[in-house]
C-alpha cells in the first residue's frame, strides 16, 4: 500500500514539474495522502491498545 501510495505520488510529482498549474492540486493531494496516512496510523494505534 504503501509503495502504491509513493509511486503515485512521484507520478504526480513528475506531472507538477512539467505543468506549474498543477502544483496546487499535487498540494491538495499530498495533504489527502498525509490524512489518510494519519488516520491509519491512530486506527491502528487504538487496535494495539485493544
Amino acid at each position: 500500500m504503501q509503495l502504491r501510495i509513493q509511486s503515485f505520488y512521484v507520478a504526480v510529482k513528475v506531472t507538477a514539474t512539467r505543468k506549474p498549474m498543477f502544483l496546487i492540486s499535487t498540494r491538495i493531494i499530498d495533504a489527502k495522502l498525509t490524512i489518510i496516512y494519519i488516520n491509519n496510523e491512530i486506527y491502528r494505534y487504538i487496535l494495539s491498545k485493544g
